[in-house]
């Protein structure tokens, strides 16, 4: 079996792996493996292998020899572990693959290793990170030129910075401010100074670059990842709201800097405008990006043709930035809907729908229709509507997109799906069925009804019948009034 994972079949070598990993995950086995005195040959071998079968399988053995290490006492596992150092200078050799500038692939293996490793959620492979720095060089692979790499990178980060109650161990222990050791701190003050730091050094780093897209790029995915830690340790001594608020506002900053509205535009949406956002916080990043020009600096250079190279894939688009941003800003409605509340999160989503430019991209127009019920079911407390005035602003908006004659079936559908979800809320339903507002819907759907592509008829009539599971009261009242109206007198007629 050892000898047979350097053969000639990829399949044959996978599952020599997966049968040593197996194995080696009882001490019996782990003692025949380290007598062998083949385990660095299998090792070494394995990681450098063309097959991603092989390679995953590979990483999984190691993870398996990591996770059955010991405690308190030296185990075979340990044995395995030191044969590994010693003979291949294991660490060595993931570092050098993770920083091998001349393979993607190399790159790509060495990240599938760490991310394995992270990905078990364990205290003995968090140990092993934070001995072995390899993952010190994170701000170097976040910022790759490969979005494959990049991309990578950026799981394990995300995975870093939920499962680990110390994450500035690994990020660098020279980036640990405190002069106690871990065991001194709690959690959350170990959260607190990882979010201090990584806003204040790290994200504006990235945010100082505005004639780089892929820097906002990373930006907004190093954002997106710290938002679901905040929900985990929501006071975090006092500051958890402080966080919050200063993720969010830099969030729609940077969605804001990214678009582009004609005048006619700039006029037609003026009651939603929400001014330029401004940044909370008092830190060096909030001087920054709330200095005098400076976003318009950002959105002047975005509009410049991203540099097009093998490694770079035609580089970062501003689409790529709203896209990655929106994502974010719908992890925080859902985790910190009063934060959002309190926000122009609704007139900055609102105003991307009249970005033509944006929407053009059927990723960004069906990500903003899906953040769109999001950040408006924010305004419900207790059954009420916060602000009906906003509520009837965004209703404009989306009827207008509705109305519009050249919107294909497709885009209908994303329409349609985004007002399904103000229906599922019985707050935001009970509005949409009042009077006006609900005979305004009719009348546009029975337009569509009457449209000559049958798909447009076919997604209407979906639309009206999938409003009924569950059904509510008000929506039957509606259906009856208003919609089953319409369809009745097309069947009439």
């Amino acid at each position: 079996m050892i000898n047979n994972t350097t053969g000639e079949e990829a399949l044959t070598r996978y599952s020599c792996l997966f049968a040593l990993e197996s194995a080696v995950s009882y001490d019996a086995g782990a003692q025949w493996l380290l007598k062998t005195g083949k385990i660095a040959k299998v090792v070494s071998a394995a990681l450098k292998d063309t097959s991603s079968y092989v390679l995953e399988a590979a990483c999984r053995f190691l993870v398996a020899i990591i996770e059955n290490r010991g405690i308190e006492k030296t185990t075979t596992h340990d044995a395995l572990m030191d044969t590994l150092l010693e003979s291949i200078s294991l660490y060595s050799l993931i570092h050098s693959m993770i920083s091998d500038q001349t393979s993607e692939r190399d790159r790509l293996a060495g990240l599938e290793f760490l991310w394995m490793v992270i990905d078990a959620r364990s205290g003995r492979c968090t140990a092993f990170l934070k001995q072995s720095k390899l993952f010190f060089s994170y701000m170097s692979l976040l910022t790759d030129d490969s979005r494959l790499v990049r991309s990578r990178s950026l799981d394990i980060f995300s995975i870093l910075l939920d499962s680990t109650p110390y994450p500035l161990g690994i990020l660098g222990s020279d980036k640990d401010t405190s002069s106690t050791m871990d065991v001194d701190r709690s959690e959350d003050e170990a959260l607190v100074e990882c979010c201090n730091y990584l806003i204040e050094h790290d994200i504006r780093s990235l945010m100082a670059q505005s004639d780089s897209l892929k820097a906002l790029h990373v930006a907004t995915g190093m954002l997106d990842a710290m938002i679901k830690p905040l929900a985990t340790h929501k006071e975090m001594h006092g500051q958890g709201p402080q966080f919050k608020d200063i993720i969010l506002s830099i969030v729609l900053w940077i969605i804001q800097a990214l678009q582009e509205h004609t005048k006619g535009q700039q006029t037609e949406w003026q009651h939603i405008h929400a001014g330029t956002v401004t940044v909370k916080g008092h830190g060096q990043l909030a001087g920054l990006l709330n200095s005098k020009g400076f976003q318009f600096l950002t959105k002047t250079n975005s509009k410049a043709k991203p540099a097009r190279g093998a490694g770079s894939r035609g580089g970062t688009l501003p689409k790529t930035v709203v896209l990655s941003a929106l994502k974010a800003l719908q992890n925080l409605g859902l985790l910190f809907p009063d934060t959002v509340e309190q926000s122009v999160s609704i007139n900055i989503v609102l105003s991307i729908l009249f970005d033509t430019k944006l929407c053009a991209d059927q990723r960004v127009f069906k990500a903003c229709l899906a953040t769109l019920p999001i950040v408006l079911k924010t305004k419900v407390r207790n059954g009420h509507l916060l602000d009906g005035q906003l509520f009837s602003s965004a209703m404009k908006v989306v009827m207008k997109l509705l109305n519009e004659p050249t919107s294909s079936s497709t885009l209908l559908r994303l329409i349609l799906t985004a007002i399904q979800e103000f229906f599922a809320d019985d707050t935001l339903g009970r509005v949409l069925v009042q009077e006006n507002v609900g005979r305004d819907l009719a009348e546009s759907l029975e337009i569509k009804l009457y449209d000559k592509e049958w798909d447009v008829r076919d997604n209407v009539v979906e639309f009206i019948g999938g409003l009924f599971a569950p059904v509510s009261s008000f929506l039957f009242t509606w259906a009856v009034e208003y919609a089953f109206e319409k369809l009745n007198d097309i069947y009439i007629a």
